[in-house]
């Protein structure tokens, strides 16, 4: 019983996600979000959020795009993979108020009329400095295209 406590600390403490930067993610982890295409060599992390683990799911956005994708076992067909660059944008919703088994997320609307979700999670202060990120990303290149 002592050996499943200790197992189960240490399980939560390793599920503990947390809102991560360029700077705070490793060399490995950029490498492997480029490996699945999600991210240009020249493009810069600004947020990132993985509601899993990273090799398996991650939110972000970067000087250019937001991005989602859910790579769901060896089958590609299975595998998500969403994305909008800032000009094919026309809104952006935060949605903080889930059910407890779901996080917090920014809903993107495209042009096309699809959408997708970017998830974010942690404290109040966090998940608004996220989306107000986002939404001053997003609005910067608004403003430079019209």
């Amino acid at each position: 019983m002592k050996y499943f406590g200790v197992a189960f600390i240490a399980l939560l403490l390793l599920s503990c996600n947390r809102i991560e930067t360029q700077s705070t993610l490793s060399p490995d982890e950029l490498s492997f979000i480029r490996e699945v295409g999600m991210l240009d060599p020249k493009e810069t992390v600004h947020r990132f959020y993985s509601n899993f683990k990273l090799r398996k799911a991650g939110s972000f956005f970067t000087d250019k795009r937001m991005v989602h994708y859910w790579l769901e076992g060896s089958d590609t067909r299975q595998h998500q993979r969403e994305c909008a660059f800032y000009s094919d944008i026309t809104a952006l919703a935060p949605v903080f108020d889930v059910p407890d088994f779901d996080c917090p997320y920014l809903q993107v609307r495209k042009k096309d009329q699809t959408t997708f979700r970017v998830y974010m999670d942690g404290s109040k202060e966090e998940m608004q400095r996220f989306y107000q990120d986002a939404l001053s990303e997003w609005n910067r290149h608004r403003s430079n295209t019209r």
